[in-house]
C-alpha cells in the first residue's frame, strides 16, 4: 500500500492535533456520562430493593420483579422487557 509504515504517527500541529484533542475529550466526556449512568442505575435499583410492600404496590411492581432489577449489574442499562408496556413510565 502506498503511504503504508508501521511507524508510530507524531502528533501533529495545528488543525490535526486540535481534532484530535477534540475526539479525545469527546471520547473521556461520552466515557465520564456512561459511568455516571451506571452509578445512578446502581443506587436506584439498590433504593428499587429497599421499598417496602406498600411502596412497591403504589409503583405497581411486585416483590420478585424489584428483586430481579436490583440484581441487574450496573453495566446491564438496557431496559428488561418484561417490564415493557406497563403503562406508567417506569420503565427500567
Amino acid at each position: 500500500m502506498p503511504g503504508y509504515t508501521s511507524a508510530l504517527r507524531v502528533a501533529r500541529s495545528g488543525a490535526g492535533a486540535r481534532h484530535h484533542r477534540g475526539s479525545a475529550r469527546a471520547w473521556a466526556a461520552a466515557l465520564w456520562a456512561r459511568f455516571t449512568l451506571m452509578r445512578r442505575a446502581a443506587e436506584t435499583r439498590r433504593e428499587l430493593g429497599g421499598l417496602n410492600p406498600r411502596l412497591l404496590a403504589d409503583i405497581g411492581v411486585s416483590r420478585a420483579e424489584a428483586s430481579r432489577e436490583a440484581e441487574r449489574w450496573p453495566w446491564d442499562l438496557e431496559p428488561d422487557r418484561r417490564f415493557h408496556g406497563r403503562g406508567t413510565g417506569a420503565h427500567w
